[in-house]
């Protein structure tokens, strides 16, 4: 027998957004930004794939917004990723946190 007593609650989609960075920045620090996928981030943020798509697609927008959030929370792992491969929001980060980024690639 189906359980209908539950009801189904949509998240504000800004909050959602901020789910799927947030679960994207965890996957991009554990297998490397430009590994971060809809599946693994899908899967970390406990949503469907359509559901990341629906926010961020083509995928680019997704690792935009990830690396803009790795700079504004200084994640340097995420960011030296971004300084490796030129990406623009990495390149503008702070003169410190990039010192700090350099650090870690050169570790």
């Amino acid at each position: 027998m189906i359980d209908r007593t539950r009801t189904r609650t949509r998240k504000d989609p800004e909050d959602r957004k901020a789910q799927i960075i947030d679960a994207a920045l965890i996957v991009a620090k554990e297998v490397g930004y430009e590994k971060v996928t809809r599946d693994r981030v899908a899967a970390q943020a406990n949503v469907s794939t359509g559901c990341i798509s629906l926010h961020f697609s083509p995928i680019d927008l997704l690792k935009n917004a990830v690396m803009k959030h790795a700079v504004k929370r200084e994640v340097v792992e995420v960011v030296a990723q971004g300084l490796a491969n030129r990406h623009p929001a990495a390149m503008k980060a702070p003169q410190k946190l990039k010192e700090r980024a350099v650090k870690q690639l050169t570790a």
